[in-house]
């Protein structure tokens, strides 16, 4: 289980030894860094290179377009064209939706992305018939975020797959970065990005910063040559991502009664996202989360999702 506030046990820091990161990073002389997201590597290092993640900008954008649409005053069933054209004329988002595989060891389903694809759809053909509007506009944003963080872990992940070069290496850290949706700099967070940093400023946690700083750190050890040390960089950024997640599912707990439909259903969109962690690590707790949810978005009792959700990650709050 995984504390509240701190990073993963035993991932802090990035759970790479000191001596690993002083091999790897140097402070306070600058060298071509134009991107901003490092004073020096030992390596020689290679910035995040934007030509390998423009079309995920596209497709974070789209995201962002979708969030602004749907919390507009004037949002409506007709609304839903709008959407509709963003999900399938930006950068070609819809077919990378429908085919991105989940990669997670822990995966119930790995060829998710038909599946996601299709929930898309039917929420766009259903608002576009005024069928819960709200609810509808929600599964494609909470859908879309899964897509992303799926994505974020199969570019990471690959660069622990026996025979792949630095090169591919580097061009997949870039794609993965591209899809977390930080500004180089760090300082400002679309997409799920976005998300991180919502949850940490309302629970208190450390969540975008970890991901951030371990997407950085990868591209210094790629460089170096260490792709054995891109494991715990991995661990900490999946889990660093699945914890603002479920830390989402208690935020829509916390906001059920303002309105139990449509806060029922953005509180399942993101366990949905982190279900099939939590049955691998906590059964009891996947169990009481499915069965209230089994009730219907609107009948459920969000204290005991709650409970279940915070007791599994080892949340305080």
């Amino acid at each position: 289980m995984y504390g509240s506030s701190i990073r993963p046990t035993g991932l802090l820091a990035l759970a790479l030894p000191l001596a690993l990161l002083a091999a790897c990073w140097q402070t306070g002389e600058g060298d071509d860094d134009t991107d901003g997201v490092a004073d020096e590597c030992v390596g020689p290092y290679e910035p995040f290179n934007a030509d390998n993640y423009a079309n995920q900008i596209v497709r974070v954008d789209a995201f962002g377009e979708i969030e602004s649409i749907r919390r507009a005053e004037d949002f409506s069933a007709a609304s839903f064209d709008e959407i509709e054209d963003l999900y399938l004329n930006s950068a070609d988002l819809a077919a990378k939706v429908a085919s991105r595989q989940d990669d997670h060891p822990y995966a119930q389903v790995v060829e998710i992305g038909a599946v996601l694809d299709q929930r898309i759809r039917d929420a766009i053909a259903a608002g576009k018939a005024d069928e819960d509007i709200d609810v509808q506009a929600q599964v494609v944003s909470k859908t879309l975020q899964r897509f992303f963080f799926l994505s974020v872990y199969h570019y990471v992940a690959q660069t622990q797959e026996a025979g792949i070069g630095s090169a591919d290496a580097q061009k997949g850290w870039d794609e993965a970065f591209g899809y977390y949706g930080a500004s180089n700099d760090g300082a400002s967070a679309e997409g799920i990005a976005g998300t991180m940093t919502a949850r940490d400023g309302e629970f208190g946690l450390d969540l975008f910063q970890p991901v951030y700083d371990g997407l950085v750190q990868g591209k210094c050890l790629i460089a170096a040559g260490d792709l054995a040390g891109i494991g715990p960089l991995v661990e900490t950024i999946d889990l660093s991502l699945l914890q603002g997640f479920a830390a989402s599912v208690v935020h829509e707990m916390d906001e059920y009664a303002e309105d139990p439909l449509v806060k029922g259903a953005e509180g399942w969109l993101y366990w949905d996202i982190v279900a099939d962690y939590v049955k691998a690590t906590d059964a009891a707790a996947w169990q009481v989360v499915e069965d209230e949810f089994e009730l219907g978005f609107d009948a459920i009792d969000p204290q005991a999702v709650r409970d279940a959700v915070t007791g599994a990650f080892g949340f305080s709050f």
